[in-house]
C-alpha cells in the first residue's frame, strides 16, 4: 500500500489502530470523485458541530458574531496546522 500522507507531513498510520488500518485501505481504493465528495461530508460535519459548540457556549449570540468566530476558530485550526499541529 502507499503512504498516505495529511498535508504532506506525517504517515496516517502513525496513529492507526488495525481498524483503522483497513479504512484507510478502503479509503485508498475509492475513485478520487468518492474521496472529494467523503471530504466535504467530513468538513461540512467539522463546520456543523464547530458552530454547534459556538452557540452552544454562547446562547443569544448574533449570527454574524456566531460565523466570526466560526471564521477566527477555522483561522486558528490552519495557522496550528502549518506551525506542525496534531492531535494524537
Amino acid at each position: 500500500m502507499g503512504t498516505l500522507h495529511v498535508s504532506g507531513r506525517r504517515d496516517v498510520r502513525e496513529s492507526c489502530g488495525p481498524l483503522q488500518e483497513a479504512d484507510l485501505k478502503r479509503v485508498g481504493r475509492l475513485k478520487p470523485e468518492a474521496k472529494v465528495n467523503m471530504a466535504i461530508e467530513m468538513t461540512e460535519a467539522m463546520v456543523r458541530v464547530c458552530l454547534d459548540g459556538i452557540k452552544g457556549r454562547n446562547p443569544g449570540m448574533a449570527e454574524e458574531e456566531v460565523m466570526n468566530e466560526l471564521r477566527e476558530r477555522l483561522e486558528w485550526a490552519k495557522r496550528w496546522q502549518h506551525r506542525g499541529g496534531h492531535v494524537k
